[in-house]
């Protein structure tokens, strides 16, 4: 198995990094998180999770072994393919994902692409006692209306994120960024919203 993967990033894709190393592209399947981290040029370390089946082989990677972790107890859950445990992991972050299971927020999980009220339920018993507490990476601010940049935070809202959530995000973003460049303040925002922990 492929615990990790480190090379340069020859280009990124929303849902997808690809590494060189000695002269091979890996292409690695990853969060949106992951994705915002990186661009092309960099030189990174991804943790990987290699998954095989019969007619397929393919890598999953993130910058946080933390993330990678989170994502090896999603695929655990009867039902959770490795394109339900991404979602989730670009929806709410590894510290989101254990916050809503926490405090067995359903609303938060049938946020994410692809899962039901269903399976959310049976995420929210599945993973209790299975992702560790939350660490607090993220805490939203109330935010008067009209001081954030409404592209950013719709687009955080359509990746699953709720408007406190993803409003507090991008006025943090604008803060660290010092600029209003609607891409720049995404990458930031999803950092922010991921709680990277290595």
């Amino acid at each position: 198995m492929i615990d990790s993967v480190h090379g340069e990033v020859l280009r990124v894709k929303s849902d997808q990094i690809v590494v060189v190393v000695n002269g091979i592209g890996f292409a690695i399947n990853s969060s949106a998180n992951s994705t915002a981290e990186v661009h092309a040029g960099q030189e990174v370390k991804l943790a990987t999770k290699m998954i095989v089946k019969e007619d397929d082989i393919s890598l999953y990677g993130f910058t946080s072994t933390d993330e990678r972790d989170v994502f090896t107890t999603l695929i655990g859950v009867n039902g959770i393919g490795p394109r339900n445990a991404l979602a989730a992991l670009s929806a709410l972050g590894p510290d989101g994902l254990r916050t809503a299971v926490a405090t067995k927020d359903e609303n938060a999980i049938v946020k994410i692409p692809g899962v039901g009220k269903k399976t959310a339920q049976r995420l929210l018993i599945e993973l209790q006692d299975k992702l560790g507490e939350p660490n607090g990476d993220f805490v939203p601010t109330a935010v008067p209306d009209g001081a954030v940049n409404t592209e950013v935070v719709q687009a955080l809202i359509g990746l699953g994120w709720s408007k406190q959530l993803a409003e507090s995000a991008v006025v943090r973003a604008a803060e660290q960024n010092g600029t209003e460049n609607e891409p720049a303040l995404l990458r930031v925002a999803l950092q922010i919203l991921g709680g990277a922990r290595g």
